[in-house]
């Protein structure tokens, strides 16, 4: 996937290789009912709600369990 960003396409394997590493972490913490979809709500505020990526761990960070999901849910995820 990383080799349609041309010249970027190293970086963009980096960053991709360690947002699937986060998301299979948190599959794996039984404690954590969010699982990947925390990570997801992460990706989708900075492509498609302008966020930073400070701005977006810092929201995803701060809400109670059940404001993000239902912020997952909102998105359809």
């Amino acid at each position: 996937m990383s080799h349609s960003y041309g010249e970027h396409a190293l970086e963009f394997e980096i960053v991709f290789s360690i947002l699937y590493a986060k998301m299979v972490a948190a599959e794996t913490i039984r404690r954590d009912p969010l699982k990947r979809r925390v990570k997801r709500l992460g990706v989708h505020l900075v492509l498609f709600d302008n966020y930073s990526g400070e701005m977006a761990s810092k929201a995803c960070q701060k809400q109670p369990w059940q404001e993000l999901d239902a912020a997952c849910n909102e998105r359809g995820f």
